[in-house]
């Protein structure tokens, strides 16, 4: 059975088109400028402005708000929110991989979409159940790229806790490491 086009979805392309015709170029150097300052290779730049549409495709009602409200201005720090998930998820998979392998990561992996093996989420499970929950959170936070004060604000704990829970999960870690990079 063929759906039928309604006319929310007519209203969220219309919208989407809009924005896209006005001001791809600008966002396009917006995105060039930022994946320069964080220093990202400035051809991704296009797969950052498409990730961004994507964005305003799926939180259609809340982003034509938002523009309404404030225009360009709007759209621009979006971008850089679609900038900073790229770098966490950057920082994320180099602090995994480092945590498995003990080496930099290959420039391959570097690429910001790039994800680590599946046999890595088996040892994670046994890292989880070797930690405190407490610490196997902060852990996690770490990993995923947020800095120690992003950890203790979303932990709602002391920034020096954060540092001392992971010295503690990195100890017992390292302590099972052989046992654990043998499942690998």
């Amino acid at each position: 059975m063929k759906e039928e086009y309604t006319a929310e979805q007519r209203s969220r392309d219309e919208f989407v088109d809009m924005v896209c015709k006005k001001h791809y170029q600008t966002l396009l150097l917006l995105a060039r400028k930022l994946c320069s300052q964080y220093k990202f290779d400035v051809s991704q730049a296009g797969d950052l402005v498409n990730d961004f549409f994507l964005k305003v495709l799926t939180k259609h009602s809340t982003v034509s708000q938002g523009y309404a409200e404030n225009g360009f201005k709007y759209l621009s720090v979006m971008l850089r929110y679609e900038m900073i998930d790229l770098m966490r998820h950057r920082k994320s998979l180099m602090r995994k991989h480092e945590l498995f392998y003990d080496k930099q990561l290959p420039d391959l992996v570097k690429h910001p979409r790039f994800s680590l093996d599946s046999d890595i989420q088996l040892v994670w499970e046994e890292i989880q159940a070797l930690l405190r929950p407490v610490e196997f959170d902060t852990h996690q936070l770490f990993l995923d790229g947020y800095s120690y004060r992003e950890i203790a604000e979303k932990l709602g704990i002391p920034q020096g806790t954060v540092g001392t829970h992971l010295s503690r999960a990195r100890k017992k870690i390292d302590a099972k490491k052989e046992v654990l990079l043998r499942k690998l």
